[in-house]
């Protein structure tokens, strides 16, 4: 296996030549560089990340913490962020909670022992604990989709993404709403979200029947589990606002299920604008995160705080959600 005395050996240079070609640091003779790449090319040297990793102190790999695997807007994002850092030389690992609020604190443990350069990590909760984890840290951690009150963090109007849904549905003369939200553990989706429906029904005197906000775990299932449950209160329903796009579409399926249609008996809507909203029979009226926004945007907040060694000084970023409307209002 060819080692770095090897090149040095054979391009005619010395060993820290060799090394300050491969980092791109200090001043060599553009000569001696020429030399150096050649003789690389011509024998496929490939350098160690791990050696470089011990004499540099950084891996060149950013952890990404993610509640589960089975999120499409997390996948958009995560798609720009995996492209666009490979760019700046970085890989990523994941690490999968499966929206267990404990392995959220085990994560960092596992991704600091892997000697990981960042983090980038989607919260599912503001504990007190997870907030002093993230705070401790030695190294920069961007908080994506909740608010820690904290440097660094990646944040939508969550409230404003409700709001807007809720405010469409009475422009369009719906009276009677339900509502299907999340475990309240996940401030932003389980308590905004609908704090904020709330709000926009008493702002145009509409009557809020608690009776008939439920909740789902951002699944199929228990989407079509929560819209049965409200059809079985046998009340009168003419609009329903789901906080995601996997939970009305659940809905939507009891909706059919139960002879009813879309939108002529029930208006129903959801957030996140996923694919399967477009696809399904009617389109889905959404809410667009701007997922691939936030991927490119913690790159940037990323790369800003590696090179600056400094693991605080960005600020907060929150951007605004818009309005998609399709069939199902």
């Amino acid at each position: 296996m060819t080692t770095i005395n090897d090149i040095a050996k054979l391009a005619n240079v010395s060993r820290t030549t060799v090394s300050r070609v491969l980092n791109n640091t200090g001043n060599v003779d553009p000569a001696a560089i020429e030399r150096v790449k050649q003789v690389i090319q011509e024998t496929g040297y490939v350098p160690s990340q791990y050696a470089k990793s011990l004499r540099t102190n950084k891996t060149k790999i950013i952890g990404i913490i993610i509640p589960r695997l089975t999120t499409e807007t997390l996948n958009r994002f995560l798609e720009i962020f995996a492209r666009r850092i490979q760019e700046f030389g970085y890989q990523t690992i994941m690490y999968n909670t499966g929206l267990d609020q404990e392995k959220e604190i085990e994560a960092f443990s596992v991704l600091f022992s892997r000697r990981v350069d960042g983090i980038i990590h989607f919260a599912t909760n503001t504990s007190d604990e997870l907030k002093k984890t993230i705070q401790s840290s030695k190294i920069p951690v961007i908080v994506v989709g909740q608010n820690f009150n904290i440097d660094n963090q990646i944040l939508i109007n969550e409230y404003h993404a409700s709001s807007l849904l809720t405010e469409e549905m009475i422009s369009r003369g719906y009276n009677h709403f339900g509502f299907i939200g999340a475990p309240e553990t996940d401030y932003s989706v389980g308590i905004e979200r609908r704090n904020a429906f709330i709000d926009v029904l008493k702002k145009h005197h509409k009557v809020i029947d608690y009776d008939l906000i439920d909740k789902a775990n951002f699944d199929f299932k228990t989407g079509y589990d929560a819209m049965s449950r409200l059809l079985e209160k046998k009340k009168t329903i003419d609009a329903v606002v789901c906080v995601t796009d996997r939970i009305a579409i659940g809905a939507m399926q009891c909706i059919h299920d139960h002879g009813l249609k879309i939108p002529e008996d029930i208006a129903i809507a959801g957030m996140g604008a996923s694919a399967i909203s477009f696809y399904f029979t009617p389109k889905l009226t959404t809410i667009d995160f701007r997922n691939e926004e936030q991927g490119s945007l913690a790159v940037d907040m990323m790369m800003q705080l590696i090179q600056s060694e400094n693991t605080k000084g960005t600020k907060t970023v929150v951007l605004e959600p818009s309005l998609i409307i399709g069939e199902s209002i």
